[in-house]
């Protein structure tokens, strides 16, 4: 699947997912930075206070997270832009464009206006992107694998890790574990990203987030597995934390 088949899956599903752990002390990081890059539209055009609020939530949780990911860029960049290609459970989506680049879309029209959704969502949805930075897990320069085992592993440790440290609950990360390891073997089954679209947001079947949900399990069951967090699987090989998964079962 090329780049932009996985662009234009993300666009048709939701612009992407997206997308308190335990700081690991064993390693020093230069704190990353990050800056934002608002896109007016006829649409909408992002108020002063707007883009105050946003500037200062995406600081702080990027000087957080810093803290907590090993292997960040010394500089994030954030688009903001406002549009309808939002997740409908939230009002935002996240994208992790290429190293060092996420793109934050926000639905102005819903309840609130884009300060709500900013206040309720932008530190989980950043959360859930800067890990996928940190794992190399991007639409375009991406390093973290091309199966679809491969995307549901790395979007489940990113819904983890955002969970994780803010406490977000989102659907995509619910799941029985008696079905979720049958998601895991259809996962598993199916060798590379050509049916993105259906297996990590809407399946014929009537499922929805069928990779999201089987990589939170698998995340949670590797965590239990080495006793350690998201954080600290970031830079983990999806094979060794399906075997993880294989000896936690």
């Amino acid at each position: 699947m090329s780049q932009r088949d996985i662009r234009t899956a993300l666009g048709a599903g939701f612009a992407g997912l997206l997308v308190l752990a335990v700081p690991w002390m064993g390693w020093a990081q230069e704190t990353t930075r990050v800056e934002f890059r608002f896109i007016d539209s006829a649409a909408h055009a992002f108020a002063v206070e707007e883009r105050g609020l946003i500037r200062d939530i995406g600081e702080a949780t990027v000087a957080e997270l810093s803290g907590i990911l090993e292997g960040l860029p010394t500089l994030i960049t954030v688009t903001v832009e406002a549009g309808p290609g939002v997740i409908p459970e939230t009002g935002d989506g996240g994208l992790a464009a290429a190293p060092g680049r996420i793109a934050w879309t926000v639905d102005p029209a819903r309840p609130g206006g884009v300060a709500a959704i900013a206040r309720t969502h932008l530190r989980a949805t950043l959360a859930h992107e800067i890990h996928h930075l940190a794992r190399g897990w991007t639409v375009e320069g991406g390093t973290a694998g091309s199966r679809m085992i491969d995307a549901a592993v790395s979007e489940g440790l990113a819904t983890v890790f955002a969970r994780d440290v803010t406490g977000s609950d989102p659907p995509w990360g619910h799941y029985d574990s008696t079905e979720a390891d049958g998601w895991v073997d259809e996962l598993l089954e199916v060798p590379n990203l050509a049916t993105y679209q259906t297996w990590m947001f809407q399946h014929p079947d009537g499922r929805r987030w069928i990779g999201y949900r089987a990589g939170a399990y698998i995340a949670d069951r590797a965590k239990e597995a080495c006793r350690c967090s998201a954080a600290d699987l970031v830079r983990t090989a999806t094979d060794e934390i399906i075997e993880m998964l294989r000896r936690a079962r």
